[in-house]
């Protein structure tokens, strides 16, 4: 039987995780890649890759635990990529043997953390993630609430994805996924021109952190 789970993916983040350097199998609508995975957890794995996969987007994995004879295959979304530097990903259908068998490695090789969890440094000045949202706010003197998406994430701030027509300066409320609330200033606006139509740029502090990532 699967073990898949209902958890979320900040919670998946949180999962005691440990380096592992070894050699994997990505499958994806690019075709099959040789990668190497850098760590791993009962959730996902962060995977060294300058190859570009799209946040959301879902691969097949499959790797050989050391000391397994048997390969352990897994679908997994891909959670956030860090340009330059590899991809997080989080398991969808592990299977409870091979769960089983990564809690064993983890007892055996200690709790040496590497990757974008809480107590972690992000290696990079941002992030390009795909992490839901509610929006609220005001356009135009009529009060909004709506999804939206962060498509990227840095330290003090981040890019969403919205067709509000908000101004610069004007004050916007975030609500993640966790029951965290954010009161954020919008920074900038996208143009045509500039191919970022449909999108603002907030300014916020605290939002990277909530949501997993700490910036140095």
């Amino acid at each position: 039987m699967s073990g898949s789970s209902s958890r979320s993916d900040s919670e998946r983040r949180k999962d005691k995780r440990v380096s592992l350097v070894h050699e994997i199998e990505c499958e994806g609508e690019g075709g099959i890649f040789r990668k190497r995975v850098a760590d791993i957890s009962f959730g996902g794995m962060f995977i060294d890759t300058l190859t570009s996969f799209a946040p959301g987007s879902v691969i097949k994995v499959r790797f050989r635990l050391p000391g397994s004879d048997l390969p352990t295959e897994v679908n997994a979304k891909i959670l956030y990529v860090q340009e330059k530097i590899g991809t997080g990903v989080t398991f969808l259908d592990l299977k409870d043997k091979d769960r089983d068998k990564i809690r064993e490695l983890i007892e055996l090789l200690g709790a040496k953390k590497r990757g974008p969890v809480a107590t972690d440094t992000v290696k990079s000045s941002r992030v390009i993630v795909n992490i839901p949202v509610t929006l609220m706010g005001t356009e135009l003197g009529e009060s909004f609430e709506e999804s939206a998406t962060i498509v990227t994430l840095a330290k003090h701030g981040a890019r969403i994805k919205t067709d509000r027509k908000l101004d610069i300066d004007a004050t916007v409320f975030l609500h993640t996924s966790n029951g965290a609330e954010f009161e954020a200033r919008v920074a900038w606006v996208g143009t045509a021109a500039s191919r970022t139509e449909g999108e603002v740029g907030i300014q916020c502090r605290g939002l990277a952190l909530a949501l997993g990532f700490n910036f140095p």
